[in-house]
C-alpha cells in the first residue's frame, strides 16, 4: 500500500490486493546479540558498520515466505504452499555443501567447522552485506552453529561503467576469453591491481589491453 495508483509496466492494469499469511523470523529478538556479533566482527569496515544502521533504526521481524511457483517448499504440514525466500535457503547450502565434501573427505569434519572450534570467514559482494551480517547470524544463533569469525565485501566490477548483465550479453566471458588465446593471469592481474578491494573495479577492453601493454 506505499505505492500510489500501481499499475503494470507491462498491460497497464491496476494491481490487485490480496491478502496472504506468511511466515516470520522474529529476527528482532536478535537485536543485542547482532550489535555484539558487529562489534567483535574482523573483515572490511562495510560489512562492519553498514548493518549498525538496521539495528538503530530498529529491526522488522522479516518474511520469510514468498507466494510463488519455484522455490523450496516451506517444511512443515502449515506451509500452505509457500516457498522460502532465497536469503534463508542459500546461505544454508554453505553447511551442506561443507557436510557433502566431509563425505567424500576422510580427514575433514564438517561439524568441527559449523559447531565446534573451527572458523568461517566469508568473502561476499556488498550487495548482500545485510543478509550475511543481519539475517543468516542471527538463524546460526537461533540453531546453536558457529558464526562468521571475518566478512570481507568486495566492491563491484562494472564493464564500460555499466553493471554486469548475462541477459545483455554485458559480461566477459570465461571461455571465449581463453579461446581468444588470452592468458587468465592477465586477468587477474588487471583485476587485483585496479582499485582497493572495497572499491568498485571498472572493465573495459581499452584499459585492459593499456595495462597489459604497458605493466606486463
Amino acid at each position: 500500500g506505499e505505492v500510489e495508483d500501481p499499475t503494470s509496466t507491462i498491460t497497464g492494469n491496476p494491481a490487485e490486493y490480496r491478502e496472504r499469511t506468511h511466515k516470520f523470523f522474529e529476527v528482532s529478538e536478535f537485536a543485542d546479540f547482532l550489535t555484539d556479533f558487529l562489534d567483535d566482527l574482523e573483515g572490511t569496515s562495510n560489512a562492519r558498520n553498514q548493518p549498525r544502521q538496521w539495528i538503530e533504526d530498529g529491526l522488522q521481524d522479516w518474511c520469510i515466505t514468498r507466494d510463488m511457483d519455484w522455490g523450496i517448499d516451506y517444511p512443515g504440514e502449515d506451509g500452505d504452499d509457500l516457498v522460502l525466500y532465497v536469503w534463508v535457503d542459500a546461505p544454508i547450502e554453505y553447511i551442506s555443501s561443507t557436510k557433502q565434501y566431509a563425505e567424500r573427505t576422510d580427514d575433514f569434519d564438517w561439524e568441527q567447522v559449523w559447531k565446534g572450534d573451527g572458523e568461517i570467514m566469508h568473502v561476499i559482494g556488498r550487495d548482500i552485506i545485510q543478509h550475511h551480517t543481519i539475517f543468516w547470524p542471527a538463524m546460526l544463533e537461533g540453531a546453536g552453529y558457529n558464526k562468521p569469525r571475518g566478512i570481507a565485501a568486495t566492491g563491484f566490477i562494472t564493464i564500460n561503467g555499466k553493471g554486469l548483465s548475462t541477459s545483455r550479453n554485458r559480461a566477459i566471458w570465461a571461455k571465449e576469453y581463453l579461446e581468444e588465446g588470452f592468458h587468465p593471469d592477465l586477468l587477474r592481474y588487471y583485476l587485483a591491481t585496479n582499485g582497493g578491494f572495497q572499491q568498485d573495479v571498472d572493465f573495459s577492453w581499452d584499459k585492459f589491453r593499456d595495462r597489459v601493454n604497458t605493466e606486463l
